[in-house]
């Protein structure tokens, strides 16, 4: 990826991240605050309805007992007749219409006048409100009527002959019609708002938003009746997002009323709570995608500004890198990479002038060659005509070698000027990849920060993304340190850490590691390690260094559903590593080569799969340094495969690091002898 579009991916990553934050905020104190009101509404009407539901209760108790003290009257005349007083409690009963029934319980338990003349004689000494009726006045809670099929509740009190000995007990069914229309009411409540109650035994005995009428058929299991029939608030508790009888998701408010035994619950539906957050919802995402836009504008016309000049700067280290030296940068900002620009400008005057200087001595000193040479043929004729002549041909011969020697020296002071110029080479490349690691390591950390959802959710889309950038940070992080590799190892100052190691161990692990890569495309590593393998002092780390290169070569000219085998074997006084693949192969021709810095089998497949030609030139430096060898054996013919192959002596190298200066790793000499034939 190009640094402008890195530049413009993270100012739009930045600004996303602000507005995120900015939006979140924005929804998440909306959100509490139409929570905060629906709460509060729903409160109010759970006070309401309480405050109706005890009127209600309050006033039946208040006509039972009016009625009780009106039966005590009639029963205390001595011309009592049970006709007469059921014709009374009829009167009444169609003068009160929150009753259905009335009815006089004797004090043996059984109905012995009521206004539904079917009910009289039935026995109902078991019940709750003629036991507790018999002393106060009482109001039984919610029950099924086995006789009327249907829910009820019955107010009951005591009849007292004189106000002072109970003769029997006055009993009132109460019409639910009125219940279930001060809980089916809606004010406050919207669309979708409804309160009801809920009996000790789960069943609902008042009507259900579904229902035509009540009955205690119900049951609700849900988690705000659970809780309040565990609980039993006497005052109103909350509790939001949760699933109601109806598997609808809603907010909701509850409260236990001990004298009726039942829970309240008043609930209001989310979506008709939350809707106003759909236009706020709305109005972030269309703010988020205008300024994602600008952002892309104003990183587009920022990133041109900054990778302008560092453009220039690449394009005259092409053409340094091709050999003109007469390219100058033209740079006029006053930042670092004006700086840099003014040190590569510098760098280029300077390499002319020692390449100019070199050309001059070498010129000289073939222009002195060929004069000595030709003043010593003279001399030799002189020299066959007079001893005298060949004395003074000795003479000459003597001057001849000091000037020859003198030309020596410059050149070895020519030499020295050359090996700096290599280490002012070495320094750049590292202060330059220094320089590139720096901001690949912060833009690593935030694409990977993003990925994990650090910052804030991602798309399925902006994670794709995010993994192409993450990838190639990851290659260009690999690319780096090959390249500072090759310069350690071209300037002999790769460090090596000699331990004992167990080599097994270590090639299971390492395998182990690649595998997860080999699965991508369903590759199989077959490992077969001698068990005679002695330990060998060797840097580890290194070491596995050379296998994973290998196995990433294999892996990635390798065809999907192939086999790598790796072997170890001990042999005489040496270890022998094998990774065999099954892939193109390489041309016997161009066997030699491939371990040679920056060279590629195939330049076309190698930009397909990626890599810049150091991984086995670091391979072979590290190998020649350990004292062992390593090749390469391949028919070059497809699906046949390659078999790389290294080895280790036993004995442990003394001075791995020194050794390591003394070989010659990238080949520089080879190539100066196959240059000079």
């Amino acid at each position: 990826m190009k640094i402008g579009v890195k530049f413009i991916v993270i100012i739009e990553v930045l600004v996303l991240i602000s507005i995120s934050v900015i939006g979140f905020m924005s929804y998440y104190v909306g959100t509490e605050s139409i929570k905060g009101r629906i709460e509060a509404q729903l409160e109010s009407v759970m006070v309401l309805k309480t405050i109706h539901l005890n009127n209600f209760f309050r006033e039946r108790k208040e006509d039972v007992q009016s009625l009780s003290n009106y039966c005590s009257e009639l029963l205390a005349e001595e011309k009592y007749e049970h006709t007469v007083v059921r014709e009374k409690l009829k009167e009444r009963l169609n003068e009160n219409s929150f009753f259905f029934e009335f009815f006089i319980i004797d004090l043996d338990g059984r109905i012995s006048v009521s206004t539904d003349e079917k009910q009289e004689g039935k026995l109902k000494s078991n019940e709750r409100y003629f036991i507790d009726g018999k002393n106060n006045i009482t109001v039984q809670s919610f029950y099924y009527d086995l006789s009327l099929q249907q829910p009820a509740i019955t107010v009951a009190s005591p009849i007292k002959e004189n106000n002072e000995i109970t003769i029997g007990v006055l009993a009132g069914r109460v019409d639910l019609t009125e219940v279930s229309f001060i809980l089916t009411e809606r004010s406050g409540l919207g669309e979708t708002g409804e309160t009801y109650l809920v009996h000790n035994f789960n069943y609902a005995v008042t009507q259900l938003r579904d229902e035509e009428t009540p009955s205690f058929k119900t049951a609700v299991y849900t988690q705000v009746v659970k809780k309040c029939l565990k609980e039993k608030p006497s005052n109103v508790q909350f509790m939001s997002d949760y699933l109601n009888y109806a598997e609808e998701r809603v907010m909701g408010a509850y409260a236990y009323l001990p004298e009726l035994q039942v829970c309240l619950i008043a609930e209001i539906n989310e979506a008709e709570a939350f809707a106003p957050l759909v236009d706020l919802r709305n109005t972030l995402f269309f703010t988020v995608s205008f300024v994602a836009v600008i952002a892309v504008v104003l990183g587009y016309f920022i990133s041109k500004t900054v990778t302008k000049p560092i453009k220039k700067l690449s394009d005259m280290a092409k053409k340094i890198s091709s050999g003109d030296l007469n390219v100058v940068v033209n740079v006029d900002s006053k930042d670092e990479i004006g700086d840099l620009a003014k040190s590569f400008n510098t760098m280029r005057i300077s390499l002319k002038k020692t390449r100019q200087s070199l050309l001059d001595a070498q010129n000289a000193l073939e222009r002195k060659v060929e004069e000595r040479t030709k003043e010593l043929n003279e001399k030799v004729v002189k020299l066959e005509k007079s001893e005298a002549a060949a004395l003074n041909l000795m003479e000459d011969l003597q001057e001849t070698l000091k000037k020859l020697e003198k030309s020596h020296r410059t050149i070895e002071l020519k030499n020295i000027q050359l090996k700096k110029l290599d280490k002012i080479k070495s320094d750049f490349l590292n202060i330059t990849s220094h320089e590139l690691r720096t901001p690949m390591s912060a833009i690593k950390g935030y694409a990977q920060m993003l990925l994990k959802g650090v910052l804030g959710e991602v798309t399925d889309e902006q994670k794709k993304a995010l993994e192409v950038v993450v990838r190639s940070t990851d290659r260009l992080d690999r690319l780096i340190q090959d390249i500072l590799d090759v310069s350690r190892l071209e300037s002999g100052t790769m460090k090596f850490i000699p331990k004992q190691t167990d080599v097994k161990k270590m090639v299971m692990e390492t395998v182990e590691v690649m595998q997860s890569s080999a699965n991508s495309k369903d590759i199989k590593i077959n490992v077969e390690v001698e068990d005679n393998i002695p330990k060998l002092v060797i840097d580890q780390e290194r070491i596995q260094q050379v296998i994973i290169n290998l196995l990433n070569n294999a892996i990635k000219f390798s065809q999907g559903k192939s086999v790598i085998n790796v072997r170890v074997k001990k042999q005489k006084d040496e270890v022998l590593f094998e990774v065999q693949d099954f892939g193109k192969g390489i041309p016997k021709n161009k066997q030699k080569k491939i371990f040679d810095t920056f060279y590629q089998v195939d330049s076309g497949m190698d930009r397909k799969f990626g890599g810049a030609g150091l991984g086995l030139a670091i391979c072979r430096g590290i190998v020649l340094s350990h004292g062992g060898k390593i090749w390469v054996e391949s028919t070059g013919i497809p699906e046949e495969g390659s078999t790389f192959r290294f080895t280790l002596p036993l004995k442990p190298v003394q001075d791995v690091e020194g050794r390591f200066r003394e070989v010659d790793i990238v080949r520089i000499n080879s190539k100066q002898s196959k240059n000079k034939k």
